[in-house]
């Protein structure tokens, strides 16, 4: 039953996250779409490098804001290589993406208006800028520590 009550809280904050981007900010279902899945794939990136490590965990939402993925049991087990190499998975997702932007840019991908490669290199772009920032929260804070 725990485990169903945090699927449900991921599910409520997503919907919440994706509403906020859609009805306050955007009002582009092309954009809200790019910027949560940005976002989901980053926080994927951390979720998956803990998984290597045996560490399972949960994703929740925060409107206007982003997400965050929380281990479901203490990580004072990883080492201090393992806990930088989880702070920066979720940035080298969004490398990845600027990536596949400027390739879209560059190659003139038939059937996109250039503003949403465009919009998809400078939002990842910024969540790179942000998430390494060397404070906490952002993973440049958790990197810095260990």
């Amino acid at each position: 039953m725990k485990t169903l009550g945090k699927y449900l809280i991921s599910l409520v904050t997503l919907v919440a996250m994706i509403a906020a981007f859609q009805f306050i900010w955007f009002k582009d279902w092309l954009i809200t779409g790019m910027v949560v899945t940005s976002i989901v794939l980053h926080e994927i990136g951390h979720a998956t490098v803990l998984l290597s490590y045996g560490v399972s965990s949960s994703m929740f939402f925060v409107p206007f804001l982003g997400a965050v993925v929380v281990p479901n049991k203490k990580v004072n087990t990883l080492s201090d290589k393992q806990n930088a190499l989880v702070s920066l998975a979720g940035p080298l997702v969004n490398v990845v993406l600027v990536m596949i932007g400027l390739i879209l840019l560059i190659t003139k991908y038939s059937g996109i208006q250039e503003k949403y490669p465009l919009g998809l290199v400078s939002l990842n772009l910024s969540l790179i800028f942000f998430n390494m920032l060397p404070f906490l929260p952002f993973d440049g804070g958790r990197y810095v520590r260990f």
